[in-house]
């Protein structure tokens, strides 16, 4: 039983593969290997030793990569933080300032809150006195209102 692949591409494979299993056909780079099931259940490992260590000598190389790209990116961000701060602490500045104003302007309303109920209340007391002078003198409140109505006909004729 032969399977001729040529000319196929796959994962690694290229060119042609003339055993009877699924085995790729030596175009396997670095760490990439596959297992295959030997002889009594034991995986058979493709590439060797060759392939492991050179996967092993290029992780400190990988490493020292990533150590300076981490080290980049940190001097990129301190960079964006410095010129960024004083931006920012200008903000803050202002947004306190703003809260100070607000407060102060809750403050005034507040007051204003407080001085028309006092008004309210004072009004209030008023109608209060003045029903009450209506009930004890109802005649007298009468003549009252005829008077101070007689005084602004008189006024207005002038």
């Amino acid at each position: 039983m032969q399977n001729s692949n040529t000319g196929q591409s796959g994962f690694g494979q290229s060119g042609t593969n003339q055993s009877g299993s699924n085995q790729p056909s030596g175009n396997q780079s670095g760490s990439n290997q596959q297992t295959q099931s030997g002889g009594g259940g034991q995986p058979a490992q493709q590439g060797g030793g060759a392939a492991r260590s050179a996967a092993d000598s290029q992780r400190p190389v990988g490493g020292e990569t990533l150590a300076r790209a981490a080290q980049g990116a940190h001097r990129a961000v301190d960079a964006t933080v410095e010129k960024v701060a004083p931006v920012i602490d200008a903000v803050h500045d202002k947004v306190e300032a703003a809260k100070g104003a607000a407060q102060g302007v809750k403050d005034v309303a507040l007051n204003a809150q407080d001085q028309a109920g006092a008004a309210k209340d004072q009004v209030a007391e008023w109608i209060g006195a003045a029903r009450e002078a209506i009930r004890e003198n109802p005649f007298a409140a009468v003549a009252g209102a005829l008077l101070v109505g007689v005084a602004y006909a008189s006024m207005k004729r002038r």
